[in-house]
């Protein structure tokens, strides 16, 4: 039984290893070495009689010391890839595989340059699929130097119902001091309004816009972090003004 996963296995064939020969066993006592088929695990996984149900501790697993970004060169070879990948990560504890959202790239990572392309090289070897390797992509991110005021009107006629929105207030760094690296990376709304000229039922699309347009900044593409904007006043129009405007 694999004691970790809890399913029983049936032992079809035994075998001692000597370099590259096999040599068919019956049995097996304490400390010997020997090799089982068509067995379903991953490295460190333990297999017992179904009486004793031990298992052995955990090996330690250093943190990866390199990355590198790997794709098919062809479309139609992806699942022969991730079917790849997939087995590696299985055999291999210190080989691990990440997906980055951000910059959509396969990352692998492992203990070092070598050991990384060997992976590469039995993908196009076992699996006959070729690969592009790459250095992963930095994600920055981007935000602002100092407080900035804003006054900023929205009107537009289309023949139809115009649009009509009105927004004042400003926008500052919610730490100071960008250059901290544990910088606040969140983004912060504020609603600082005295009176009525923005009616509530608007607010939450300026929120919602707000929120939107951090998701890609305007000097390089990245997110805007550490920025927290503060509404204080604004216009609407009897007819025009609606949450599609603001």
């Amino acid at each position: 039984m694999n004691t970790n996963t809890g399913k029983k296995v049936k032992v079809s064939r035994m075998v001692r290893m000597h370099s590259a020969d096999m040599e068919d066993i019956n049995e097996a006592g304490a400390g010997d070495i020997f090799a089982l088929f068509g067995v379903d695990c991953a490295s460190g996984e333990t297999f017992c009689d179904t009486d004793v149900k031990l298992t052995m501790t955990e090996m330690h697993v250093p943190d990866p010391v390199m990355s590198l970004t790997v794709k098919p060169k062809r479309v139609e070879d992806l699942d022969g890839f991730l079917k790849a990948l997939a087995r590696f990560v299985r055999e291999d504890p210190t080989f691990t595989v990440n997906h980055n959202q951000e910059s959509e790239e396969i990352i692998i990572s492992g203990m070092g340059e070598l050991h990384l392309f060997v992976y590469c090289e039995r993908i196009k070897r076992e699996y006959d699929v070729d690969i592009v390797i790459g250095n992963p992509t930095v994600n920055y991110r981007e935000s602002i130097g100092q407080k900035a005021e804003f006054t900023y009107l929205h009107k537009k006629q289309s023949g139809g119902a115009g649009q009509y929105a009105k927004v004042i207030g400003y926008v500052e760094p919610i730490n100071e001091d960008i250059t901290d690296p544990d910088a606040n990376m969140s983004n912060v709304f504020k609603t600082a309004l005295v009176g009525q000229n923005i009616p509530n039922e608007y607010v939450p699309a300026i929120e919602k816009a707000f929120h939107e347009f951090c998701k890609k900044g305007p000097k390089t593409g990245y997110p805007v972090v550490g920025m927290r904007y503060v509404l204080r006043d604004g216009n609407t129009h009897v007819v025009d003004s609606s949450s599609m405007a603001f």
